[in-house]
């Protein structure tokens, strides 16, 4: 019998000590996972709102662009300033959360809309100031140029369908 007690001791202290071993590197584990869901759910949520912002905002600056293009609205013009303005800082504050590709691509698209913005301005300005015929034919044939750009939807697509299937592919739509 001692003998016996001597053999089941020693096992019962093991089957013990890794019963609580196990409970603590169990308590520990789910912890870390815990803390890992909460800190994924948040920047997840927080990925998803910077991309619907970031094509809420480019569906905004092309349409003010558009309406600017047809009225040459001052007023137009100086929100439309203001807004590309907010749209550099917007993606450029949150570029941690963007993929490189989605970040090169909305640096072209700002100068893009740049681009149209200033060719829609020099042509209501020089129109304004009638300046010399060949200037504005040239001023006038980048009018048209920019034009088509909007029309096609040609700078802007790119981007737009980059934006719509990174946030398809974190929302698991498409799998």
């Amino acid at each position: 019998m001692k003998h016996l007690i001597e053999l089941v001791i020693p096992g019962l202290i093991a089957i013990i000590g890794n019963i609580i071993f196990y409970v603590i590197v169990k308590n520990r584990i789910d912890k870390s996972i815990e803390r890992h869901k909460i800190s994924y759910a948040g920047i997840f949520k927080e990925k998803i709102e910077i991309h619907k912002e970031l094509l809420g905002q480019l569906f905004q600056l092309k349409l003010k662009i558009q309406q600017y293009q047809y009225s040459g609205n001052k007023k137009i013009s100086e929100e439309l300033y203001l807004d590309i303005n907010k749209f550099i800082l917007y993606y450029t504050i949150n570029q941690p959360f963007l993929r490189q590709e989605i970040f090169d691509c909305l640096k072209e698209i700002r100068k893009e809309l740049q681009s149209c913005f200033l060719d829609f301005h020099k042509y209501y300005y020089l129109k304004a100031e009638g300046t010399d015929p060949q200037i504005r034919m040239e001023t006038l044939k980048k009018f048209y140029e920019s034009d088509g750009k909007l029309k096609k939807n040609e700078p802007f697509q790119r981007i737009e369908e980059l934006i719509i299937s990174e946030m398809k592919k974190d929302l698991r739509i498409e799998e």
